[in-house]
């Protein structure tokens, strides 16, 4: 089938190379939108590919399945859904394959992200049938036949993923003597560097990359990995907020900004965070805990300065994503209970559920919430209950109890729970005076 031209002028060359890549090419299309599927398809076909070439899918793992299986020369998708990413899929097991990102946002951070980890085209929507031709076209012409200088990159990487590294320097240095912008180049002769210990030089060629690109993922990736494996803890969190600011997608780089937050004691940029995360997308579960427990530590800090109002705050976020976790409740409540506030421990109480009640965590803060609002003596029978037949440990309840024990004089009490801080806290405590609680 010939391709009709369009307002967009071709060569009767770059026409013949368009038609015959793609009739020749499987295609898979993964979008979530089952007409915007359809009319991907269509616009395939109308550029003559074959029907039955083509698959279209709304499911990453059958995605990835029929990419393993098939090995399609051409995937469009979106950029993620359904907690996946479009990066989730094994499309770099071909060097000639080609992978666009069709997506509805063009947010620089995303598109900047989707050139770094391989990915060919990004595709804005709304587009037009020419729109596809052009990028499909471009994008073929580079894999099918590549300019000079990405023709000596594509070799060099040849070359470092072989571990042929003083032939891939050759290659980038190469690169570099006619392109010194190139980034690319930079940052695998930093890698190089890298693998053979001379650190120097693989920072330095790092920064070089991020002074081509200062958005250049795999150079800050790269660049924040060796600062930290350095142990220099200051300079390594300064280059994972640029990592955050532009790629916050990945979770586990996400998670460490919130570890180097509280390390550094840089507590208001977890509220950065937290404001980052609101943002996304894709919400993994693993970033919803890291990103609760953050701001449990941080809601804490804030009390230690008497910032009341943003500690309480900080809580309740920390208990709004997490769904009202029992840890992160049980959490809460003993900061609480730590400063007496009383009011505020009874709110997050309330929040436990039905089916909560049954667990140690649930326990744990009837005992606390108690300690305010019931009877010493019932104080007493609450806490005695969840050490001896729950065997809970926790230094926080034996300080309450022995308070209890001291405002009832119940002496037999105070050795009993004395000799389990003994045992459980030796470093702890020194029995002094300790006040009891009104």
């Amino acid at each position: 089938m010939k391709i009709e031209q369009t307002n967009i002028e071709y060569s009767v060359e770059d026409l013949a190379m368009f038609e015959g890549y793609i009739s020749k090419n499987r295609i898979l299309i993964v979008e979530q939108s089952r007409p915007g599927g359809l009319r991907l398809r269509d616009i395939f076909i109308s550029f003559g590919a074959k029907a039955k070439n083509i698959f279209l899918t709304d499911n990453f793992d059958i995605a990835k399945e029929y990419l393993l299986d098939k090995m399609p020369g051409i995937v469009i998708s979106g950029y993620g859904f359904n907690k996946k990413f479009a990066f989730d899929l094994p499309y770099k097991r071909d060097r000639n394959r080609l992978f666009m990102i069709v997506s509805n946002d063009n947010k620089q951070n995303k598109i900047a992200r989707s050139c770094e980890n391989g990915i060919d085209a990004y595709i804005i929507k709304p587009y037009t049938n020419d729109d596809i031709k052009k990028i499909i076209l471009s994008s073929a012409k580079q894999l099918t036949n590549p300019d000079l200088m990405q023709k000596i990159t594509n070799e060099g990487i040849i070359f470092f993923e072989q571990k042929k590294y003083e032939d891939a320097k050759k290659k980038f240095q190469q690169v570099l003597e006619k392109e010194s912008d190139s980034p690319i180049a930079s940052f695998y002769l930093g890698k190089i560097y890298q693998d053979e210990k001379n650190l120097i030089e693989a920072e330095k060629c790092y920064r070089m990359g991020l002074v081509a690109s200062s958005v250049h993922y795999k150079s800050l990736s790269s660049m924040y990995q060796l600062l930290l494996d350095n142990k220099q803890i200051v300079s390594s969190f300064d280059m994972l907020k640029r990592l955050i600011e532009y790629f916050p997608e990945n979770s586990t780089r996400f998670n460490s900004a919130l570890r180097l937050s509280i390390v550094t004691e840089n507590y208001d940029f977890i509220h950065d965070l937290f404001e980052k995360y609101q943002t996304l997308e894709i919400q993994t579960d693993e970033m919803k805990k890291y990103v609760a427990a953050a701001l449990v530590i941080m809601g804490t800090n804030y009390l230690t300065q008497n910032k009341i109002t943003r500690a309480v705050e900080a809580f309740g976020h920390a208990a709004q994503i997490s769904l009202n976790n029992v840890l992160i409740l049980r959490k809460i409540i003993e900061v609480l209970t730590d400063y007496n506030m009383a009011k505020e421990i009874q709110e997050y109480f309330n929040n436990f559920t039905e089916d909560d009640k049954f667990g140690p965590d649930y326990r744990v803060c009837e005992f606390f919430v108690s300690c305010f609002f019931d009877s010493k003596e019932n104080s007493i029978q609450k806490g005695e209950y969840i050490i001896k037949s729950m065997k809970v440990i926790n230094s926080q309840i034996y300080k309450l109890m022995y308070q209890k024990y001291m405002a009832v004089h119940d002496q037999q009490g105070l050795d009993w729970i004395k000799g389990l801080i003994v045992k459980d806290f030796p470093e702890k405590f020194r029995f002094k005076k300790v006040d009891a609680l009104s």
